[in-house]
């Protein structure tokens, strides 16, 4: 059995003499043991922060083990060198067992785990590795983080079996493998695909030049819930664990503060020297800006809280949707969502010139009026070179609770009532 006891520090102090001279000492009588019990100096260790002694008991004998026994967990040091072989060990595995769901690929070709990804406490039971991802939002990242675990834990135990360094070690030894993941700095997707990255960077400008991607959200009819899903949609991003922004475009009529109203609506200025940029507004871990959040002294029409009518022609809308997209710092984002007007006029042909966007969600209600204006906004977006990833049917059923259904029924009833009253009234009244 495991047990501890606090040493006195004049006990501590004789200890740790004997401990050098290769002698032991004696605890005395008015410690937690309630009698005396030798300690040899190889038995357990002590900590010098606390001074609790940390040994192996054996039971009805009042007396410490020499050696530990088999449940104990002394293990010896690994060498710099012998770390450096299990770093490599573990690598290869990881590489040849472990491959991304969806990219069908190891994650060390993909530059995800690394020798320098992987730290080996000194004497090799604990092993941290991290997962270096381009996003926290991978859909199999706890599955990733567990094959990970697995193939690590047992090319550890293969390891330690096949070492003659461990020899020494308890036959009990456990490995314990903790692998975290974190997300690197974003690029935007399409710096991959070109040939001149440097020249897609300056166009984009500071403000976008570490947005991965953007995803915007439009409907060519109106009042079908648009930005309700695109706030929803941002903040489950960011729940996940993305790093995301959100712009409301829609600058003729800004619903963004009347669905999220920050304690801080204040816009600052970017530190960035020179830049002439803004920050957007935090809140929750999703980062916004709207029209309707822009000072009413601003000078652009529509801005501000209590704004009037946005009376604004094509060229100064294309100005306007540019400073609100490269005018704004927006830092390190996985995804930018855009909640655009409707239509498919001046703002979306401004967005798509100005960016290359990773996709879009087409926004719809049932009728057969939103559904047709739905199928030409996507032909536009397709002819734009935009994919619509997903059409959202919202308003596609009513949910009624328990409390509500019957109160419902008794309406319904009442009405019921009261016309078979009045019919009956009625048929008296002709009698």
């Amino acid at each position: 059995t495991m047990r501890t006891t606090r040493l006195s520090r004049c006990t501590r102090t004789t200890w740790n003499r004997q401990r050098q001279r290769g002698a032991g000492c004696v605890i005395p009588s008015s410690s937690s043991y309630g009698s005396r019990i030798a300690i040899t100096p190889s038995v357990g260790f002590l900590s010098p922060s606390t001074g609790h002694c940390i040994c192996w008991y054996q039971s009805g004998k009042r007396t410490l083990w020499t050696n530990p026994p088999q449940d104990s967990t002394q293990t010896t040091s690994l060498s710099e060198r012998a770390k450096a072989d299990l770093e490599e060990t573990l690598t290869q595995s990881i590489s040849r067992k472990v491959k991304d769901p969806i990219l069908k690929r190891d994650v060390v070709s993909l530059g995800w785990v690394g020798s320098q990804s992987i730290v080996i406490s000194q004497d090799g039971t604990t092993v941290q590795i991290l997962l270096r991802l381009p996003s926290l939002l991978h859909p199999e990242l706890e599955r990733l983080k567990q094959q990970v675990t697995d193939v690590a834990t047992k090319s550890l135990m293969e390891w330690k079996n096949e070492k003659n360094d461990y020899s020494r070690a308890s036959d009990s030894f456990l490995a314990h493998v903790n692998v975290e993941a974190i997300a690197t700095s974003p690029a935007p997707f399409m710096s991959r695909l070109v040939d001149n990255p440097e020249e897609l960077l300056k166009e984009l400008g500071p403000g976008l030049e570490k947005v991965a991607h953007v995803l915007a959200v439009y409907s060519c009819k109106g009042g079908v819930g648009k930005s309700t899903i695109a706030v929803n949609l941002s903040y489950e991003l960011a729940r996940q664990g993305g790093r995301v922004g959100l712009l409301d475009l829609d600058l003729y009529g800004p619903s963004l503060p009347l669905l999220v109203q920050p304690n801080d609506k204040a816009i600052r200025k970017s530190a960035k020297k020179g830049s002439g940029m803004i920050y957007p507004i935090e809140n929750s871990g999703v980062r916004l800006l709207s029209l309707g959040y822009v000072n009413t002294n601003s000078g652009v029409q529509g801005s501000g809280e209590n704004n009037g009518a946005a009376i604004m022609r094509g060229p100064l809308v294309v100005k306007v949707v540019a400073q609100l997209l490269k005018g704004t710092d927006w830092g390190e984002l996985d995804v930018l969502v855009l909640d655009l007007p409707p239509g498919t006029g001046d703002v979306q042909l401004a967005v798509c010139q100005e960016l290359a966007m990773s996709g879009a969600v087409a926004v719809s209600t049932p009728s057969k009026l939103a559904t047709e204006d739905t199928r030409k906004g996507i032909e536009m977006f397709q002819s734009l070179g935009v994919p619509t990833l997903a059409v959202v049917e919202n308003m596609s059923y009513f949910m009624v609770s328990q409390s509500e259904l019957s109160g419902c029924c008794v309406v319904v009833l009442l009405r019921v009532l009261i016309l078979c009253a009045s019919q009956l009234y009625a048929v008296r009244g002709r009698g």
